[in-house]
């Protein structure tokens, strides 16, 4: 009997030692690392398209007027926003869609209510717990021959997801497309515009010995210079004012934008796309001063719980830039290279080649003159512990025609962009202290307390095992 009783209290002595090296070591070396996810966040997407202004004579004011426009017309052109947000204070999130928003929103809606019985196209989806997609869409309008607009539609969504680890997470999508729009003079604007500039226009217009002839007689040796000295053939022939009033300011034959804040088990992201494909400005085709085939641009930035889950990555892209009918693109890889009309020149090719007689001519008589600006915005990102940010636009163009001291419009469009921002306030499931991690699966004040009570049971029973 006491044998048995013996080997009892030596199997009890065992178990208990075996606990406490158990609760001393963990079952494992993951045992004792808390774990980690995202749990409170913020992840931000905007997206816009085309922000238009353009300034006409006043003189025009009251014909503009009498059809409900305001001068100067100023509109963004579709764009999209997407939200999700995640913290202590609650959830938020949205998805929003919209086609126009500006000083012609009042003449567009009076027209799309009187003839489709329809408001312009807009989209916005609260946060839900059930994905749920709002749609709205538009037929092709003609706003009294200046602004004709194809077919158009915006879409919203904002879902809240609970994670398998106990974590939430929002995804929010909005997208906005518009097939085809022209922005232009009617007939009567252009006769009534023609009318109270003829004293410039008989300036500028003359054949021969107008301005616009003279200018083109002076950039004859500027085009001969460039294609001695470089080897490209170029055209620089200014169009008479009046052909200008009469073409199509803008046309553009498809505008899109999309943004997206999306998640997966420990990475919360936003991304943002914009795009515009085949833009003319005055004109259409080869006819146009300006023409683009497309502009995009596309951001993305995305925090977690490691280092490299941290991301931000921004890109714009100008395809097809033609001004004047010549083609120019420009070329970045270990250096930069410009493309003109098929022939690429590298910025080693232009040394010793004097270029400030060429480049000042085309300054005075060019973009002095017309007021013809092009500028090429680029991108910018950043990455840091907690916040990953992407903003990229394409690009800026004006023209603002400057005839003996009298600016007869002025028009500027800015070309699609996007901008995301992903922050993460708190990565850890539990607080990480700042001492090395306790090697114990219990937390340490627990250890503290079990730990020395089971080993005084084992000391206690290994007594007893011993005793006779």
């Amino acid at each position: 009997m006491r044998k048995g009783v013996s080997k009892t209290r030596r199997l009890s002595a065992v178990v208990a030692v075996t606990m406490v090296a158990m609760l001393a070591m963990g079952t494992g070396a993951n045992a004792a690392l808390p774990k980690i996810s995202v749990q409170n966040y913020v992840a931000q997407a905007n997206a816009s398209v085309l922000d238009v202004k353009l300034a006409l004579p006043t003189v025009l004011n009251s014909v503009l007027g009498a059809v409900g426009i305001v001068n100067p017309i100023q509109e963004s052109i579709s764009f999209s926003r997407a939200l999700g947000q995640v913290d202590k204070l609650g959830d938020k999130g949205h998805g929003l869609g919209q086609m126009f928003d500006g000083s012609l929103n009042e003449t567009l809606e009076t027209v799309s209510t009187a003839l489709l019985g329809k408001k312009l196209p807009k989209a916005f989806a609260p946060l839900a717990l059930v994905e749920k997609v709002v749609h709205e869409d538009l037929l092709a309008l003609d706003v009294q021959g200046l602004v004709k607009v194809g077919i158009s539609e915006v879409n919203a969504s904002s879902t809240l997801n609970k994670l398998a680890d106990g974590t939430r997470a929002i995804k929010s999508v909005s997208d906005s497309k518009l097939a085809g729009i022209t922005v232009g003079l009617t007939a009567d604007l252009v006769d009534t515009l023609t009318g109270v500039l003829q004293p410039v226009l008989d300036l500028t217009d003359a054949p021969n010995t107008g301005i616009v002839d003279t200018l083109n007689g002076l950039l004859a040796p500027v085009e001969q210079l460039v294609e001695t000295t470089l080897g490209v053939p170029v055209s620089l022939d200014l169009p008479k004012i009046g052909e200008l009033l009469s073409q199509p300011l803008i046309s553009i034959g498809l505008i899109e934008t999309k943004t997206l804040t999306d998640f997966a088990s420990n990475v919360r992201n936003a991304s943002g796309f914009s795009r515009m494909v085949d833009i003319d400005l005055f004109g259409k085709g080869e006819n146009a001063l300006v023409h683009i085939d497309a502009l995009t641009t596309k951001t993305f930035a995305q925090v977690g719980v490691n280092g490299a889950d941290r991301k931000a990555t921004a890109i714009h892209e100008i395809a097809g830039l033609r001004v004047l009918n010549n083609t120019i693109g420009l070329i970045k890889g270990d250096q930069l290279a410009i493309n003109v009309n098929g022939k690429e020149i590298a910025l080693t090719d232009l040394a010793g080649i004097n270029l400030d007689a060429v480049l000042d001519q085309l300054n005075g008589l060019l973009f002095d003159t017309l007021g013809l600006k092009i500028n090429v915005l680029g991108t910018s990102k950043s990455v840091n512990a907690t916040t990953s940010t992407a903003k990229a636009r394409t690009i800026e163009i004006g023209i603002a025609p400057n005839i003996a001291g009298n600016v007869l419009f002025d028009l500027s469009i800015a070309g699609p962009g996007s901008e995301v921002f992903a922050q993460a306030n708190t990565v850890a499931g539990a607080n990480i202290p700042a001492a090395p991690h306790p090697t114990t699966g219990l937390a340490t004040n627990a250890y503290m307390l079990a730990g020395p009570a089971l080993i005084g049971m084992a000391v206690l029973v290994r007594k007893f095992a011993l005793s006779k």
